[in-house]
């Protein structure tokens, strides 16, 4: 009997080459929701040209992945200016909703909000008259800090754009947060504090990150973080926290530092598709002594292009642009053809008898990085880079 067993072949679509943007537009923005008739303030932050109000999205072509960030209880949207600035000047719109800022918040008004600003972002990139105009990519992240980050696992329910969800020691929420993220089947990555006595790891992340039906989860705790430090000083997050013990062990920069890098290389790996980012957010990861880790996927694999036998399988042209051939020098077989993107969602899939060329078109996705499998009577790996 023949042993069925799978042919990974990893595709690359060269993506937009950009470094770190210089300026920072910003714009303050009220959305009108009218199944709620409630009033959604948010601030919205992007790379411009020349920093200021209102200015003009950056002079390129590039599409800018969106992330929605909901703040802590009582926090204002300001204690987070120094992660806004890092990201948006790595190529995201970031949008910070104002509301819910009392001491009575609704965790769920909170979560729509989230998902509604997420959705009014994406509908302005049709908009011929809008900021953003043809210039938002269709990746969608949700993310916050303490409150806002469980109130974003409640964001995923109410609008389907919503691609990624990435979060900084989430508390659970009411409605439940655990219980959301139960339903959720997209990527996720969660950071999380081991010194954090106000949303401690084993009662809140730990949770979440064990309900996720996604098939690509990352929970990484940082040794010696505290709650409060993963954005910037803020009164009212320090007076809870002052009877925290064991207090953090690790400065706010410090922590700070490591939040950022792990956060960045994830976002840039799950919305933008580098397959680089991917590679090297788990390489950092895992020879990291100052964090532990749970994790459910690899983001990218590295492998080299001289494990493929060509003698059964050949791909060509290499690199192309819309369509490659993929050549099958075997007998006759039943095989199994599908496109993966990094985050290991299926993009197309087709069963068919083995024939000599099989045409595989691509046109319809963006620069990335992308996963064929194919189930056939062996096992290679080959990395093809595909320009587009």
């Amino acid at each position: 009997m023949k042993k069925l067993i799978t042919l990974l072949i990893i595709i690359i679509l060269a993506s937009n080459v950009h470094g770190q943007y210089t300026s920072i537009g910003h714009r303050a923005e009220t959305f009108f929701d009218s199944s709620r008739t409630r009033s959604i303030t948010c601030d919205i932050y992007y790379p411009a040209d020349v920093s200021g109000t209102n200015v003009s999205v950056v002079s390129d072509t590039f599409h800018f992945p969106v992330l929605v960030f909901g703040h802590g209880f009582v926090m204002s949207t300001s204690s987070y200016a120094s992660l806004r600035d890092s990201l948006v000047l790595q190529g995201y719109i970031m949008a910070l909703p104002t509301t819910e800022s009392g001491f009575a918040p609704s965790h769920l008004d909170f979560g729509k909000d989230i998902a509604f600003i997420a959705e009014q972002i994406q509908l302005s990139n049709l908009n011929g008259t809008d900021l953003f105009f043809n210039r938002v990519a269709d990746a969608t992240c949700v993310m916050g800090h303490s409150m806002g980050g469980g109130a974003s696992f409640l964001s995923t329910q109410f609008y389907s754009g919503i691609t990624a969800i990435a979060n900084l020691a989430a508390a659970e929420t009411n409605p439940s947060a655990v219980t959301a993220a139960s339903l959720l089947t997209i990527p996720a990555l969660l950071i999380a504090g081991e010194n954090d006595c106000i949303t401690p790891v084993a009662t809140n992340q730990l949770l979440m990150y064990n309900a996720i039906q996604s098939p690509c989860k990352n929970l990484i705790s940082i040794n010696g973080a505290s709650h409060c430090q993963m954005g910037d000083s803020n009164f009212n997050c320090s007076l809870g926290e002052a009877t925290c013990s064991p207090a953090p062990s690790i400065s706010r920069e410090v922590q700070q530092q490591k939040v950022l890098s792990y956060l960045s290389l994830w976002l840039d790996a799950v919305l933008k598709q580098n397959c680089q980012s991917g590679i090297d957010f788990e390489t950092t990861r895992n020879s990291d002594t100052t964090i532990s880790y749970f994790q459910s996927c690899n983001l990218c694999s590295s492998v080299s292009d001289n494990e493929m036998d060509n003698d059964i399988v050949a791909i060509y042209p290499n690199p192309f642009d819309d369509l490659v051939n993929i050549s099958f020098k075997n007998e006759n077989a039943t095989i199994e053809i599908e496109v993966h993107d990094i985050s290991g969602r299926l993009l197309f899939s087709q069963v068919k008898s083995t024939q000599e060329t099989y045409e595989l078109r691509l046109s319809g996705l963006t620069s990335g990085v992308y996963f064929v499998r194919i189930r056939i009577n062996d096992i290679f790996q080959k990395r093809i880079l595909i320009k587009k």
